[in-house]
């Protein structure tokens, strides 16, 4: 595995952790939350945009690593 799809996991690992991270301590952290489909909304974007993210970093790693092996 080169250095580059290394370093594409690592950064992939660290926007499933951002991911979870807000879902903690946006969704399952707050015991109190407002039944507000706006609200909903803004943390389904707010969880699932590092997540995307993480999906795609993590398809484009191994990509990369299939072609340098």
């Amino acid at each position: 595995m080169a250095a580059n799809s290394g370093r594409l996991f690592a950064v992939a690992a660290v926007l499933f952790g951002l991911s979870g991270f807000l879902l903690y301590t946006l969704v399952l952290g707050e015991p109190y939350l407002e039944p507000d489909s706006n609200a909903v909304v803004e943390q389904a974007v707010a969880i699932g945009l590092p997540a995307l993210a993480g999906v795609l970093v993590a398809a484009l790693a191994f990509r990369r690593a299939r072609r340098q092996s």
